[in-house]
């Protein structure tokens, strides 16, 4: 024992006398003092460096952490908040306190202390998740915002609470199961006021939720959606429902809801009907669940905040300017296995297989030359548009494929001048038929 204190003693000794002459070289060299232990030294210039790496490494880390909560969100029907998502993966206890070693499989110089003193914590500030670190004096140092609470997260969450303030504003009928709005309670057609977050049970006093209806009527025919034009915001339907829109919900059910911006609909989802989500100018994203079979006509028309659209293998059919007038939307896909339709060779754009009609397209839409064909309100309001190039395969273009595209200025087309003029073209088309032609196009 005694000589391994020695051995140890002397390594001790041995390290001190290598800084020590370390320092005495850099001095004798004209390095001054200061300049090697002061505040700004290269020693603790060193230390800077290393600690901003520690930093940099948990940061990262943590990033990478919150993209795979992303997708196990997206995957699941969790309402799993991020904090909780660290806690259960063991990268933070319940405090929200970094577990550096298990996030990184090693230990680091940093984040070893606790109660707020040398630790990395995960914390909501200011409705936006933060990763700060507290140093060994229990400073506090903000490292980076990671995401706003709520943005990116898969699912919305909500609380009893939130079930039971929906309610206040609908009558369910137990003996059918169908649950109407209040129309005293919802004021006229174009005030309607909800919560700003509506959450659908699927039951109400152990009674299954089949549909949901709107009372406002006119001639006894019930043509308000059941929240069109209201303040909503976020929506979780949890009732097995199995459309939305002329089957469980009235058409136009979220029509001109100019704030909804995130909605979940239920796995048992088969039908989107007629102007579902029309004029929905803050809704960003949705996901069609893979039991949807039918989108109506003008589904999402309007839908200006929305980017991409997925159209799961599971549609079998989709109405004339579903998609229209969705000014923002630069990514269309379809599915592998669809039967019916396709987005051959990226395209960007819903391909109806059994016609090759191109019957949804957008900005980004590159037109393969096997279509043949391009469908009403395909193109309808794409008004960031500015050229298009169609193929010589294209026989017919009908009625407002490219209605209100009112920045195209170039059209290329890959056959001929008589070949254009022999292609069956629909009425209101002026943005194309007034555009620039380009005859006998190759492209690049």
């Amino acid at each position: 024992m005694n000589e391994l204190k020695e051995k140890t003693t002397a390594r001790g000794i041995t390290l001190i006398a290598l800084v020590v002459t370390i320092v005495v070289l850099l001095i004798l060299a004209g390095v001054s003092l200061n300049l090697v232990i002061g505040n700004n030294g290269i020693i603790t210039k060193a230390g800077e460096t290393k600690t901003a790496q520690s930093h940099a490494q948990v940061r990262d880390a943590i990033m990478l952490a919150y993209g795979e909560y992303q997708v196990n969100m997206y995957a699941s029907s969790s309402q799993q908040t991020f904090l909780e998502f660290l806690q259960d993966k063991g990268y933070t206890d319940e405090n929200g306190t970094v577990n550096v070693e298990t996030l990184l499989g090693k230990k680091l110089n940093l984040g070893n202390g606790s109660n707020d003193t040398d630790v990395y914590k995960v914390e909501e500030v200011d409705d936006n998740y933060e990763l700060n670190y507290y140093e060994k004096d229990g400073t506090k140092t903000k490292l980076d915002t990671i995401a706003p609470v709520g943005t990116g997260d898969g699912k919305i969450t909500y609380t009893q609470a939130d079930i039971d303030e929906t309610l206040k504003y609908f009558t369910f009928d137990e003996t059918t199961g169908v649950l109407t709005t209040n129309e005293d309670m919802i004021g006229g057609y174009y005030s309607k006021t909800y919560p700003t977050k509506v959450v659908i049970p699927k039951e109400i006093n152990g009674v299954k939720v089949t549909s949901i209806s709107s009372s406002y009527s006119s001639g006894g025919f019930k043509w308000y959606g059941s929240f069109a034009y209201s303040n909503v915001k976020e929506v979780v339907i949890l009732a097995e429902i199995e459309a939305i829109g002329g089957g469980n919900i009235n058409d136009g059910a979220f029509s001109n809801c100019t704030e909804l911006n995130r909605i979940e609909l239920p796995d048992t989802l088969t039908k989107i009907d007629n102007y579902t989500f029309y004029g929905c100018t803050s809704l960003t994203r949705i996901t069609i669940p893979n039991s949807v079979t039918s989108i109506g006509n003008y589904a999402f028309a309007g839908c200006t905040s929305l980017t991409s659209i997925t159209i799961p293998s599971s549609v079998t059919s989709i109405g004339n300017g579903a998609f229209s007038d969705c000014t923002g939307l630069t990514s269309i896909t379809v599915e592998e296995g669809n039967t019916v339709y396709d987005s051959r060779n990226d395209c960007n754009a819903i391909i109806e297989k059994s016609s090759n009609k191109l019957i949804a397209g957008c900005k980004t839409t590159i037109i393969p030359n096997s279509v043949t064909s391009i469908g009403e309100d395909a193109f309808g309001g794409c008004t960031s548009l500015t050229s298009i190039t169609i193929p010589s395969s294209v026989t017919s273009i009908e009625w407002g494929a490219f209605n209100g595209c009112t920045s195209l200025q170039n059209v290329y087309y890959t056959g001929t001048e008589e070949q254009w003029n022999a292609i069956t073209i629909g009425y209101v088309n002026d943005s194309l038929t007034d555009a620039t032609k380009t005859y006998n196009y190759t492209a690049e």
